[in-house]
């Protein structure tokens, strides 16, 4: 009778977690968006010259072209330590920690933004939708995001993920790696389907998205393993 009623928490947390993943990323209604990401990215021109960062052992060329500063809603996102992304593998580019498609201004302030559907590939950021909905390509983009482990932000930037409302700001540039034959340059012009490449100082979370939903999610994973290591205690003894 014990190892029923432990199976069945087991599986119940099971449910929830399954069930609330689907809520953990949904983007926030416009009354929860923030009066900041109203306001256009800045960007502003650097005397900056090239520099150069290490990143998990391999050394990179930065050259900026701007420095840039952006409050934004993220709607997608790809880690580039995932198992499913190969691209960064394969090119062994360490410093292209994240990229996060994001959307702002006129989208969140007045637009169908959530009305479109978003995803992400290992390098770029995907919208669709049907119909006709009142969304500007102008309004969003896809930034791929520089940084090292020992970033003070580097927690916050890794965990963040769509639903939440975010500030960063950071050198634009064009880098490459100075062991292999590797570059990649950064767009200037928000909106023109071209990708930012921000060499990160700064990463906030502003306004996290869904927390009851995502807290619920937590929880049941620990569930899930105590339970379930209690029902197969029970069950063998």
């Amino acid at each position: 009778m014990k190892s029923k009623v432990w199976f069945g928490l087991f599986l119940l947390n099971l449910i929830v977690f399954g069930a609330s993943y689907f809520l953990i990323e949904r983007l926030p209604k416009r009354e929860a968006i923030l009066r900041s990401l109203f306001q256009d990215p800045v960007i502003e021109t650097t005397n900056a010259g090239p520099y150069k960062k290490t990143a998990d052992g391999i050394e990179y060329e930065l050259t900026p072209q701007g420095y840039f500063k952006m409050n934004a809603l993220v709607v997608s996102y790809s880690h580039s330590d995932s198992w499913i992304n190969l691209s960064h593998k394969e090119w062994e580019d360490k410093i292209n920690v994240k990229d996060v498609g994001v959307i702002w201004g006129y989208n969140v302030e007045k637009g169908d933004y959530d009305k479109v559907e978003y995803s992400h590939g290992d390098w770029t950021g995907y919208v669709r939708w049907k119909g006709n909905p009142d969304f500007s390509m102008k309004h969003s983009t896809n930034i791929h995001l520089l940084a090292t482990r020992e970033s003070a932000f580097f927690d916050d930037l890794m965990k963040s993920r769509s639903g939440d409302q975010v500030y960063f700001e950071g050198y634009l540039v064009n880098y490459r790696t100075l062991h292999k034959d590797f570059n990649r340059n950064t767009s200037l012009v928000l909106g023109d389907r071209q990708c930012e490449v921000v060499d990160l100082k700064e990463y906030r979370i502003l306004k996290e998205g869904n927390q009851r939903a995502r807290k619920v999610h937590r929880l049941s994973k620990y569930g899930i393993f105590i339970f379930g290591v209690i029902s197969f205690v029970v069950f063998l003894f």
